[in-house]
């Protein structure tokens, strides 16, 4: 007798064998996923502090007469329209909020795909010497509790 192909039992073997590894390696690759979804949230959250940093060191860096126009866009509406570095930095020891849209607009970061409704609070922390500027300051960048990142 001349068989070709393969019987009932055979197939079905085959079946059970490739089930059992499905089952094996399906945990394995969803927390493979999970792992990468997480590295990828803690990269955004990172670039966003980066970015608000960013912000406060040009604040804080700010020469008279050549303040950035993002600087200008945040703290105009409460500084108003000429207000001067000193105010600028006086205003950043206290807090400054700037949202997800503005550090993105005036060039701090890239676009992204997150989303907050709240806004990024930046302050120095310490004490602020009006004689001495540069190179002491420590920036507390508080994100928004609602922040989502794809």
């Amino acid at each position: 007798m001349n068989r070709k192909g393969f019987t009932l039992v055979e197939i079905l073997a085959v079946v059970v064998v490739l089930a059992m590894l499905m089952i094996l390696a399906f945990p394995n690759i969803v927390g493979l996923i999970k792992g990468s979804t997480g590295g990828v949230d803690k990269l955004n959250r990172d670039h966003i502090t980066e970015a608000a940093r960013l912000f406060g060191q040009e604040i804080y860096l700010c020469r008279a007469g050549n303040i950035p126009d993002g600087v200008i866009e945040v703290l105009g509406s409460e500084l108003g329209d000429n207000f001067t570095c000193r105010e600028a930095r006086q205003r950043l020891a206290i807090g400054v909020e700037i949202t997800l849209d503005q550090l993105t607009n005036n060039g701090y970061m890239s676009k992204h795909k997150c989303v907050a409704v709240l806004p990024i609070r930046i302050e120095i922390e310490g004490e602020l010497n009006p004689e001495n500027w540069i190179g002491t300051e420590t920036y507390k960048i508080t994100l928004p509790e609602d922040l989502k990142c794809n």
